[in-house]
């Protein structure tokens, strides 16, 4: 097994490599599994490096050794690695980054916010991420973060505008200021275009569902947290189907299982209050 300081040595000969790669991923998640804080926080900044510094990986201890291919090609194995076969766990970390390591939080969440529709998870997932912005947004403020403040308001907004979130569902949960500043980046952002096709790709297989008789209620959940479907009035009767058919449990389950301090009972009335 590869080891820490191996990885240090050699990272870039070592990434090279399918079999050594497949244990330097191991080595990450074991890092992240571990809850030693120290060991999770190392473990991300190498991590980001994978994601955003490719310089500080690909050198063979003198220059930097650039290869275009080879970057993207780990980049979103690495995505596919931590965003969707280990996501429960990757995810884990945000309650415990944001409670105990600020700093370490603000490598985290550019992971997660840019990575994960490359990685396309299942539906349930991109509703986690938009409720962790939310999340980020209310700590903000209960916590008087300073350091990291216009930082964490600035990516959690832009996360927002990026996915399209239809920003009335967090009426009365985030701040007003927030909402409006997510609303104005919309005006200058578009939307990732992995995670454009995503949505659409979504939209399709629900209608499928449908026509066969079928209800997927996470397909439903996802869709009805953009703004796409409300603002096409080709989408009225299918805002009916899901406002006639539509649980919300799954909100309670993922407030729950990646304890997240937003209030679901009033995210949940702001849903409803959106399909009637």
């Amino acid at each position: 097994m590869i080891t820490y300081r191996e990885f240090l040595r050699s990272g870039y000969k070592l990434l090279k490599k399918d079999k050594d790669r497949k244990e330097i991923k191991k080595l990450f998640l074991d890092a992240f599994k571990s809850n030693e804080l120290g060991s999770i926080s190392i473990y991300m900044l190498h991590l980001y490096d994978i994601f955003f510094r490719p310089e500080k990986i690909f050198f063979d201890g003198y220059i930097y050794v650039k290869n275009e291919d080879l970057e993207e090609n780990i980049k979103y194995e690495f995505a596919n690695f931590f965003l969707k076969e280990h996501i429960e766990d990757f995810l884990a970390l945000y309650p415990i980054l944001r409670d105990k390591d600020i700093e370490t939080l603000d490598r985290y969440l550019p992971i997660v916010i840019r990575f994960l529709p490359e990685a396309k998870p299942e539906p349930r997932y991109f509703i986690a991420l938009y409720l962790i912005l939310a999340d980020v947004l209310i700590t903000v403020d209960k916590k008087n973060i300073t350091d990291f403040r216009e930082r964490f308001i600035n990516l959690s907004t832009k996360g927002f505008a990026r996915y399209r979130v239809k920003v009335e569902v967090f009426d009365n949960i985030i701040n007003d200021v927030y909402l409006s500043k997510a609303k104005g980046y919309m005006e200058e952002l578009s939307p990732y275009n992995s995670f454009l096709m995503y949505y659409l790709k979504t939209l399709e297989d629900f209608e499928k569902t449908l026509q066969i008789g079928r209800f997927n209620n996470e397909f439903a959940l996802f869709l009805i947290f953009s703004n796409f479907i409300f603002e096409d009035s080709n989408y009225k009767d299918l805002l009916k189907e899901i406002r006639e058919r539509i649980k919300l449990d799954l909100i309670d389950k993922l407030i729950g299982s990646f304890k997240l301090e937003v209030n679901k009972e009033r995210l949940k009335g702001n849903i409803k209050n959106l399909l009637t």
